[in-house]
């Protein structure tokens, strides 16, 4: 089980100087994750396009993670992929 990342521009704590750079990079990371999973046959979320990533509602004040909101619409997303991978959709 793997996830790519939210896309960093729906932060509005991120420092704003950053949020170009960070955002490619967490880009490239997600597609090389999903590569590896693709390659071992693992499961993997996207979380890169998730919509709910542009919101500021899922993002804690220190400017780099989830808030509980965020942490909850990942496991959300996990299990969705979890239940579609054992036929339980």
């Amino acid at each position: 089980m793997t996830s790519g990342f939210f896309d960093i521009i729906g932060n509005p704590h991120f420092d704003e100087r950053y949020r170009g750079v960070a955002r490619e990079r967490l880009a490239v990371l997600s597609q090389r994750m999903r590569a590896v999973s693709e390659r071992l046959d693992a499961v993997y979320v996207d979380m890169q396009t998730h919509p709910t990533g542009r919101e500021e509602s899922v993002w804690s004040s220190d400017g780099i993670h989830l808030n509980a909101r965020g942490q909850a619409v990942l496991g959300t997303e996990i299990i969705r992929a979890l239940g579609a991978r054992l036929g339980n959709n």
